[in-house]
């Protein structure tokens, strides 16, 4: 098989003051010989599964989007169940087999699962998720997509990438995730890497967090999830506290914990 580099074209979701809350792109499921679907869904560095709307998910049950396809059954059951907990959401349902395709590239008999409850997912308008963690934390038990794609050897080296465009600078149409390598029109001067620290979430060593030069809140060594999932930066209270009390105009208010 040729080893491939490919790019997705991501979409970036805003609407009012919600600017760049989601970046999502097409997702096909099911063989080219039967009838495939496609999905929208976030490409989400902070968990490993993939869930797509089921046939039985209703309003009721969090699946708001009436128009979305919903994942017609047209591979192999596995007869088992998967339930994740978000940061700010839940999903449950029913494990399937089948082929994903994303950017022409295509990873056979793919875990994934179609949920029959969705909750904390309204305000987004993609249909679910694609997780590109570690398959050590997936909850269905099986291999990631990407991880699926290197084992098969389709793709040119074990990297991925993403372009997140912003409508404050007027990028947002050019989004992308690169698969099995990086987009050298998207970036100018070298990389700087980063080690891995645990191959889990894609969490690296946090040195120390500056605010206009100025250290505050992290100035010891800790660690940090990289998570293109969500537009939250979470730090531990004191931390946080710290961090925007050089930032001027911020407040704070208390939930399950506090949102500064």
């Amino acid at each position: 098989m040729a080893r491939r580099q490919s790019y997705e074209a991501l979409t970036d979701q805003y609407e009012g003051t919600s600017e760049d809350a989601a970046y999502y792109g097409p997702v096909v499921i099911g063989a080219g010989d039967g009838s495939p679907q496609t999905f929208q869904l976030i490409f989400d560095t902070g968990s490993s599964d993939i869930w797509v709307p089921g046939e039985s998910c209703t309003l009721l049950d969090g699946c708001v989007h009436p128009l979305d396809p919903k994942y017609d059954q047209g591979g192999t059951s596995l007869g088992t169940n998967t339930s994740i907990e978000y940061g700010s959401g839940s999903t449950e349902g029913a494990n399937w087999v089948d082929d994903v395709t994303v950017a022409g590239l295509t990873s056979p008999n793919q875990t994934f699962f179609a949920v029959t409850s969705a909750y904390g997912f309204e305000a987004i308008d993609a249909d679910g998720i694609c997780g590109m963690a570690f398959s050590s934390i997936a909850q269905d038990n099986g291999t990631t997509f990407f991880e699926n794609l290197i084992a098969d050897g389709t793709v040119d080296a074990e990297e991925f990438g993403f372009y997140l465009g912003r409508i404050a600078s007027g990028t947002e149409d050019d989004s992308e995730m690169a698969l099995g390598g990086r987009d050298s029109t998207k970036y100018t001067g070298d990389f700087t890497t980063v080690p891995v620290t645990s191959e889990t979430y894609w969490q690296v060593a946090l040195d120390r967090v500056t605010v206009d030069g100025t250290t505050g809140g992290i100035n010891t060594p800790g660690q940090a999830a990289i998570d293109t999932g969500t537009t939250t930066i979470v730090a531990p209270t004191t931390a946080a506290k710290e961090i925007m009390a050089k930032i001027p105009g911020t407040y704070g208010f208390p939930l399950e914990g506090e949102i500064i």
